[in-house]
């Protein structure tokens, strides 16, 4: 099934994105993406950030969906959504925010919550971990070398959309032609970029199950290599230096490549 099928809106927008590039073939696609990101980093570092813990985010979905009559819930609520909507404040949501999401049992509930993720954070997402410190490490490279004028701040690349929570990504071929390539990417990032929350939970009904499946192999290899590598007697210091050279080792290649650029 085609994920943009139950949502006919997108099907206008694709085309006019793949009309729109047509005409203009000239930007390549890591110009287009980068841009597009840059300015979104400088309107979210723009405006004052709420950060909100998982915990406020459920009361907020009990209020909404009528569960909850608490005065501080109802109280939260309502100054929240004043100040989103008069462009005072943006509540951004997290990969972690997007993992409590998925874990959630009932559906009603994890949609809800979504809907009130998408009203609040104005499509602000946080990336990920790793790929905020591939770009914090990109902008310390660049001022230590003092060579790489093409590297924006980390500050304004951090910043992406609900389609994105999980890191940038972008259909890949070797076999197609090139400018078909270029005009399906482009095409397919403004698709993706303009998907709320809420949308990518309805489009994608495997989502939860997907996630799930991923996250358990994951913490089952993070487990088994804790089980093959044990520190007995160990100090402080000596689990520290297991950290650092845990991190440097997942790192590596990550800060070759940016001293490379």
């Amino acid at each position: 099934m085609n994920p943009l099928d139950a949502f006919p809106e997108k099907q206008q927008l694709l085309q006019e994105s793949i009309a729109r590039h047509q005409a203009d073939n000239t930007t390549s696609f890591n110009k287009y993406f980068i841009e597009r990101r840059i300015a979104w980093g400088k309107e979210v570092s723009a405006k004052q950030r709420v950060y909100l813990d998982t915990n406020y985010w459920v009361a907020l979905c009990e209020f909404s969906l009528g569960r909850s009559t608490d005065n501080d819930d109802r109280k939260l609520s309502r100054l929240l959504g004043e100040l989103v909507t008069g462009g005072r404040i943006i509540c951004p949501i997290t990969y972690h925010h997007f993992q409590e999401l998925m874990r959630q049992s009932d559906p009603i509930t994890r949609m809800e919550t979504a809907r009130v993720m998408d009203r609040l954070s104005g499509q602000a997402v946080l990336q990920p971990f790793p790929v905020i410190l591939s770009f914090e490490l990109d902008s310390a490279v660049a001022l230590i070398m003092q060579n790489s004028p093409h590297v924006f701040p980390a500050q304004f690349r951090i910043w992406t959309h609900p389609a994105y929570i999980l890191g940038d990504h972008s259909p890949k071929s070797q076999e197609l032609p090139e400018q078909f390539m270029l005009l399906m990417k482009k095409s397919m990032d403004d698709v993706m970029w303009s998907l709320s929350l809420s949308q990518l939970l309805q489009s994608l009904p495997t989502l939860k199950t997907d996630f799930q499946q991923e996250e358990q192999a994951l913490i089952d290899r993070i487990n088994t290599g804790k089980d093959s590598n044990p520190i007995s007697n160990a100090s402080f210091t000596d689990y520290f230096k297991a950290e650092v050279i845990g991190v440097f080792s997942l790192l590596g290649d990550e800060l070759i490549r940016s001293v490379k650029v």
